[in-house]
């Protein structure tokens, strides 16, 4: 999964280029939210109904999820800097970086004013991906 997030970033920056090449000036680029910390995706990296899962980091996020978020992000923000470098001259284009604030709020509901972050009000469960409330 790893050597494709290179590909997945260059084919965001490649509809940039087409949006550009089709008279867009004004560009905003979106990095990729925390899916890490997102419930069903913790209950996805669950083994077994025990409930160990992979590694979550001290979030209770899952870290490979993470850390695979992070490089698409970063490699995704140099791609945006190096296209906005090669056409200055005609071009405004922005990186929207959501994820540090998104995951702040995942994972610190409270200081927002909610109940839930890294998990869901509905419990997800694995087995038969149904989803009861609880």
């Amino acid at each position: 999964m790893r050597a494709a997030i290179p590909d997945i970033s260059a084919a965001i920056m490649s509809t940039v280029k087409a949006l550009h090449e089709e008279g867009a000036r004004n560009i905003l680029v979106e990095d990729i939210y925390p899916v890490a910390c997102m419930a069903i995706v913790i209950t996805a990296a669950s083994k077994d109904a025990s409930g160990d899962t992979d590694p979550l980091d001290s979030d209770g996020c899952v870290k490979l999820v993470d850390d695979l978020s992070r490089l698409h992000n970063s490699i995704l923000k140099e791609q945006v800097v190096a296209f906005a470098q090669k056409y200055s001259d005609d071009l405004s284009i922005s990186l929207v970086e959501t994820y540090s604030i998104r995951r702040d709020l995942m994972t610190n509901p409270q200081k927002y004013g909610f109940k839930y972050g890294t998990e869901s009000m509905l419990r997800c469960r694995r087995s038969t991906w149904a989803i009861q409330d609880r």
